[in-house]
């Protein structure tokens, strides 16, 4: 084969290569998303509604070699997004802790961000301070979460906080948003690090709605979290436990699995399955991975 048309078929590749690149978004799912990242011992959630708009729940902690370009979730984005994206709608903090927000400020790095979404709590951690000047730096529109506030996310997708209400807590992690997804017939219950002191609220105010399809299992999986009552009306058909592998947490605790277990949940940690993906229809959803 000759210099030259070996040098035809090279620009060949990189046209076709390109043209796939591009096109993506055209023959993207036009489906209801939710990915539960693979980011280690943390939270990270990316959610896409039928209309393409998408929100991130929480980022994870930060890289090994410091809080921009190395944080895990990254590579998450990536690979469920696709390499070209570089915006997205609505992201949510639902509280100041590293695990959850180690990884927001190199999103913000890396992708135009609508709306910014916390519970109002600040926090003295350096990691929460690089994180509000991202938000600062980009202007975003920022909006403090309360009880009643719903996030339309287009296609039928609608996202409402169910906590925090506006009281004082005293421990740091009951300031954690807990979101309601709904779409269709479809319901996900996103609870952050939310403790049975929380849970027990929910229980009183919203026992009626709470019934939902796929639970993110509080606090990934701690004895602090997944009161047995609570599990029992949630009544999850999966239980998503975010969770990083040999963590020294000891995390998830028997206690809470058992909890899981005796509702009859199907149990997914990403400490064993890596990234866990689904998507919906409206009237019922899929594990794709």
């Amino acid at each position: 084969m000759n210099a030259r048309l070996q040098i035809r078929i090279l620009i060949l590749v990189i046209c076709v290569s390109g043209i796939i690149l591009f096109a993506q978004p055209l023959f993207a799912s036009h489906n209801f998303r939710i990915a539960f990242l693979d980011i280690g011992q943390g939270d990270a959630i990316f959610i896409e509604s039928p209309t393409g708009r998408q929100m991130i729940i929480d980022g994870g902690p930060s890289g090994s070699f410091g809080p921009s370009l190395s944080a895990p979730i990254l590579g998450q984005l990536s690979d469920i997004m696709g390499p070209l994206d570089r915006t997205v709608d609505v992201v949510v903090s639902t509280h100041p802790d590293a695990d959850h927000i180690g990884g927001l400020a190199s999103v913000f790095s890396r992708y135009e961000v609508g709306t910014f979404i916390d519970p109002g709590i600040s926090s003295e951690t350096v990691t929460y301070s690089n994180l509000m000047s991202a938000v600062a730096d980009e202007h975003s529109e920022y909006l403090i979460a309360r009880r009643g506030m719903k996030i339309d996310l287009g296609g039928g997708v609608t996202a409402e906080v169910l906590s925090p209400s506006g009281g004082k807590e005293k421990e740091l992690n009951d300031y954690s948003i807990v979101i309601k997804i709904s779409f269709g017939s479809q319901d996900i219950l996103l609870t952050g690090d939310a403790s049975i002191k929380i849970e027990k609220e929910l229980v009183l105010a919203d026992k009626d709605i709470l019934q939902s399809e796929i639970l993110k299992v509080g606090h990934h999986g701690s004895k602090t979290s997944s009161d047995p009552e609570f599990v029992k009306i949630v009544s999850p058909e999966y239980a998503i436990i975010s969770v990083g592998k040999n963590n020294r947490y000891g995390h998830p605790n028997e206690t809470a699995l058992a909890s899981l277990r005796d509702a009859s949940a199907v149990i997914l940690r990403t400490d064993e399955l890596g990234l866990i993906e689904f998507e919906g229809d409206g009237n019922s959803l899929i594990r794709k991975r």
